[in-house]
């Protein structure tokens, strides 16, 4: 009996994932949209793809576990030099998965024990799960101090 819930919650999950997945992903290609638009003015991102990929993986890690490191998140976006940035960011982001905290949030992390993808989402999804209001505020007063558009 218990297999036979755990097979129909698992299909369950996979079924929500892969919905949640395709309107999560709107932020990445939203991101290429705009992104493309900005090339086509002469605004080209500032780095290498694979500065952005080490930068999302930064701030998927420290959006994870049981405190959010503001600190590494803030000093990523210190360096996004224009809007192009921002978006070559959200874009490279794609979806990512954060493991949340298992003494905080005992039931969210038994959930994460049994489908690790059920904490995942684009870059200002989990950015709004992950911070408080006060460090998204920081965040996007970085971007808007440097005259960048976007906002989280």
């Amino acid at each position: 009996f218990v297999t036979i819930i755990y097979i129909g919650f698992t299909i369950k999950n996979s079924l929500e994932n892969a919905k949640n997945a395709k309107l999560e992903n709107a932020a990445a290609v939203t991101a290429n949209a705009d992104l493309q638009n900005l090339k086509a003015q002469g605004i080209n991102p500032s780095y290498s793809i694979s500065q952005y990929e080490a930068w999302s993986q930064s701030i998927a890690q420290a959006v994870g576990g049981c405190s959010t490191d503001t600190d590494t998140i803030n000093a990523i976006f210190q360096q996004m030099a224009n809007t192009a940035d921002v978006l070559q960011l959200v874009a490279q982001f794609g979806i990512r998965n954060a493991q949340p905290c298992g003494f905080s949030t005992p039931i969210s992390y038994m959930i994460y024990m049994f489908n690790d993808k059920a904490f995942g989402g684009s870059l200002p999804y989990l950015l709004t799960w992950g911070l408080s209001s006060s460090a998204l505020k920081t965040v996007n007063g970085i971007l808007s101090g440097k005259g960048i558009t976007y906002q989280f």
